[in-house]
């Protein structure tokens, strides 16, 4: 009988914590967008104000950035050229509409002028914006549901066991 306590007991915590887990997903998106919006305001201020060229731009922003985009900034200020393959080999909590949208900003960059690149800039950072917005309020809902859903199953699953 204890041992039926017991594993009853483990079979709810594990299922809660999965659902803890699952629920904070869309946090973890949200943050490595936020950090992504932050690079390139960065490498916005780079090209605009410093006037750098893209791979000294790149190694300045590298020493600013958290993990992974730290990499991934040191990776492009060797080769400029790699923006788009740098960005899908990205490893981060974004979805794939997310490095797809933002991996068009490298067709631009280093082509034209400074304009061409902050406008192309801004497009990426409008669409950042856009989707940091419908996050805010799709998290709420996801969060309370994969919790309550975690919970609930693991009950669930300890009654269908006893």
């Amino acid at each position: 009988m204890f041992l039926t306590i017991i594993g009853g007991a483990l079979v709810c915590l594990s299922t809660t914590l999965i659902g803890i887990y699952l629920g904070g997903a869309g946090g973890r998106r949200a943050k490595d967008l936020l950090e992504f919006k932050k690079s390139l305001i960065l490498l916005k201020s780079q090209i605009d104000y410093a006037i750098y060229t893209l791979p000294q731009a790149f190694s300045h922003i590298a020493q600013r950035v958290a993990p992974p985009l730290d990499n991934f900034y040191r990776r492009l200020a060797e080769a400029p050229d790699g923006w788009s393959d740098e960005i899908l080999q990205l490893k981060s909590n974004l979805h794939k509409d997310d490095l797809v949208n933002i991996s068009l900003l490298g067709a631009s960059l280093g082509q034209g002028d400074a304009d061409v690149q902050i406008n192309s800039i801004d497009m990426v950072l409008a669409t950042i914006d856009d989707t940091l917005g419908q996050l805010t309020v799709k998290n709420k809902t996801d969060t309370k549901m994969y919790r309550s859903l975690g919970v609930v199953s693991g009950l669930l699953i300890t009654i269908a066991l006893l």
